[in-house]
């Protein structure tokens, strides 16, 4: 047999298929690996599970070896010019050219600070006290956005969770107590008034009692109706039309006034009204004009010549009123401090004056001061009064009931 032609042999190639791979990929093929020489450590620690706690642990104030404003104050500015620089040219952002340039946020937020304190400084001048040091305002606002915050302020935002599954107890509504009026409490201290007078033994147990009701009524937060004078009017109060200003040095000085002579019928009413039933009224000012006169005349001739000048008043300026009104108001305090007759609420003591009898709102009592006639006796209230006409309808009638008993041991005659 002879082989056939190579002309006639036709060669054809087939593709070989590939071989399946038999190594199979694990998890730690996919997993970041971390070089042994990488300088960010921290990569490694969150590789691990570790928790990133450096910028826990790291204060906001740090210790630096430059001031504000120093030799080298131009040279940080420059590089801090340049990391805005390169970051608008490259497209990056600032953060990512800062960490690159500065090695942390830290020392780019030091420099931020260092631009601020210099802009402030050639904004107000020379008299412009601020930082020589960073603060760490700017390191510490930009933790606090990226969410990492102290665990001590985390604790102290932390609301105590209540125990579950217990059964809270419910407090009772506190007992409450009928307050006394101002009647209830003058016959309770008279009866502690009679029991201190006697010398029983319930008087610790009045007293007792007498305090906490004086107590109660001091603390209740009913509203109570309160007189108000003329003075505490609105449309009173104010001396306007009634005064003009002395226009000098020293009347700016001092806030001086003088009265005003074109007073308008209205402003005299208001003034009337507002002046009316005070203590000495028109004659205790006559008066006071008339001592001040040195050329005073009983005459009618010279009242009538001098007419307008004993009618026209000193006026007396805001702080003249003042003063005048914290003297009176010390004065009158001194007075009933060394009353023999009042009773002191405040210290709950008895007046010095001797007690012969006791009502409920007024007391009978030797008088203190030497009598016109021998054999008198004094019916006071127990509530201080300027005088019988401020007394209420109560006190008038424990007066009268008073005086019918007082009377007829007057008249009878004494048996020895």
């Amino acid at each position: 047999m002879e082989a056939p032609s190579s002309l006639d042999v036709d060669y054809v190639q087939r593709r070989k298929e590939p071989e399946p791979d038999k190594t199979k990929a694990t998890k730690k093929d996919y997993d970041l690996k971390i070089h042994d020489k990488e300088l960010n450590q921290h990569l490694r620690d969150l590789q691990e599970g570790k928790e990133d706690t450096s910028a826990v642990e790291e204060p906001a104030q740090h210790e630096v070896s430059y001031t504000f404003g120093d030799n080298g104050s131009q040279w940080r500015m420059t590089k801090l010019k340049n990391v805005y620089r390169e970051a608008k040219e490259s497209g990056r952002s600032v953060d990512d050219v800062a960490l690159e340039r500065y090695g942390s946020f830290r020392a780019f937020d030091d420099a931020r600070e260092e631009e601020i304190e210099l802009e402030r400084r050639a904004t107000y001048g020379r008299d412009y006290v601020g930082k020589e040091k960073p603060s760490g305002e700017l390191y510490q606002e930009r933790k606090m956005k990226a969410g990492v915050r102290r665990e001590s302020e985390q604790a102290a935002n932390e609301v105590p969770k209540l125990p579950q599954g217990h059964i809270i107890q419910e407090k009772p509504p506190p007992a409450t107590t009928n307050v006394l009026d101002a009647t209830a409490l003058n016959k309770l201290r008279a009866k502690l008034m009679k029991a201190k007078l006697k010398g029983g033994d319930e008087a610790a147990k009045l007293e007792a009692e007498y305090n906490l009701a004086m107590a109660q009524a001091a603390n209740r937060k009913e509203p109570e109706v309160v007189v108000l004078g003329a003075q505490e009017s609105r449309l009173l109060a104010s001396r306007k039309g009634e005064v003009k200003d002395i226009d000098n040095k020293r009347g700016r000085e001092r806030g001086l006034v003088e009265e005003n002579e074109d007073m308008s019928i209205e402003d005299m009413v208001r003034q009337e009204r507002r002046t009316r039933g005070q203590q000495g009224g028109e004659g205790y000012r006559l008066a006071e004009t008339i001592a001040k006169d040195a050329k005073f005349d009983d005459d009618l001739d010279y009242m009538d010549e001098n007419a307008g000048k004993l009618a026209k008043h000193v006026q007396k300026s805001n702080i003249n009123l003042r003063n005048t009104a914290i003297g009176d108001f010390q004065k009158m305090n001194r007075i009933l401090d060394t009353c023999p007759l009042c009773h002191h609420e405040d210290t709950n003591t008895p007046p010095v004056a001797p007690i012969v009898s006791l009502a409920t709102r007024v007391y009978l009592t030797l008088p203190t001061e030497p009598e016109i006639s021998e054999g008198g006796a004094c019916i006071i209230p127990i509530q201080h009064r300027i005088n019988l006409l401020e007394c209420d309808d109560d006190e008038w009638e424990e007066i009268r009931v008073s005086s019918r008993y007082v009377q007829p041991s007057h008249h009878t005659p004494e048996k020895d």
